[in-house]
């Protein structure tokens, strides 16, 4: 047998390889077991060896797709692989047919009954589930509002479309699943089916400070270095100006230079633009309230 390409090989994966391959490669039956026996390679599930030792999530994770059957990496793993913003923690897991029972040391194996092949893809050499599904296997893990922030940073950075995620919510979706009430949640405050008019939000906006104590603000101000245009709603006496974003995501991303943009006039102005959307207001309407009462604060007192 030649030691040089078994070593090369399981490097490409993990460290590991399985039977078929030592077999392929010279090794044979008997020479395994002598092989095993002096401790040069270490039996880790059944038909896979760890023939040279690698440290790390991916090291486990090749050895875990390479031993169990139709796995793919998955949920924390899978959301690391892709680079998922404001992720943290999670064992490394993958994810096989809920008909199977397998295990793999150091690895979290997840069964499933809905993941077909278009939920899946390669990426390191591994199959991995795609970016919205991997978003949808956290919905039952993950807070709603950790949610919302994670899947913000997936439709801005491109990794899917708000389509694509609506998609294996339609498919996955069932009565009784964790998450899938959270996942459509977050998504319906980004779908093309929702889009909350001005008159309604400002309307909520007026409702919730109302509620919370805090003053309501003039509506529709105009902008006092562009008169023609407007704040939604403002408190100038303090310089203090309040945008509800009633736009979809879609249009909110194509909008989002001109909101910096008049941002950076409000500072040149040395006015304070606080923007709010229509999750805010329903998800979080004490911190909105807080957070506009904290500025008006501040502003009032010099």
């Amino acid at each position: 047998m030649n030691m040089s390409r078994l070593i090369e090989l399981a490097a490409t994966q993990g460290g590991f390889a399985s039977r078929r391959q030592l077999l392929s490669l010279g090794l044979t039956s008997s020479a395994i077991g002598r092989a095993v026996n002096r401790g040069e390679i270490v039996i880790v599930a059944d038909g896979v060896y760890r023939v040279i030792p690698m440290e790390g999530e991916e090291a486990l994770l090749r050895g875990a797709v390479l031993a169990l059957p139709g796995a793919v990496v998955s949920h924390f793993s899978a959301a690391r692989l892709w680079g998922f913003p404001y992720l943290r923690g999670g064992p490394p897991t993958v994810s096989v047919h809920h008909r199977t029972t397998h295990e793999f040391p150091g690895v979290t194996v997840r069964r499933t009954i809905d993941l077909n092949e278009t939920h899946t893809t390669t990426l390191r050499g591994m199959a991995i589930t795609t970016p919205a599904r991997t978003a949808s296997d956290l919905a039952a893990d993950l807070h709603i509002f950790h949610l919302d922030r994670v899947v913000d940073g997936i439709l801005v950075a491109g990794m899917a479309t708000i389509d694509e995620m609506n998609a294996i919510g339609l498919e996955t979706g069932r009565r009784g699943k964790p998450g899938t009430v959270k996942f459509r949640e977050v998504l319906a405050d980004r779908g093309d089916g929702f889009m909350a008019s001005a008159t309604v939000l400002e309307r909520l906006g007026h409702a919730v400070l109302r509620r919370y104590g805090v003053r309501t603000p003039v509506p529709q101000y105009p902008i006092p270095w562009s008169p023609s245009r407007r704040f939604d709603d403002a408190y100038p006496e303090v310089r203090l100006a309040i945008e509800w974003d009633s736009r979809r995501w879609h249009a909110a991303l194509e909008q989002m230079a001109k909101d910096r943009e008049r941002d950076r006039e409000c500072a040149m102005h040395a006015w304070t633009l606080m923007r709010f959307t229509w999750h805010d207001l329903k998800q979080r309407p004490d911190i909105v309230a807080n957070q506009v009462r904290v500025v008006l604060e501040q502003r009032q007192a010099g």
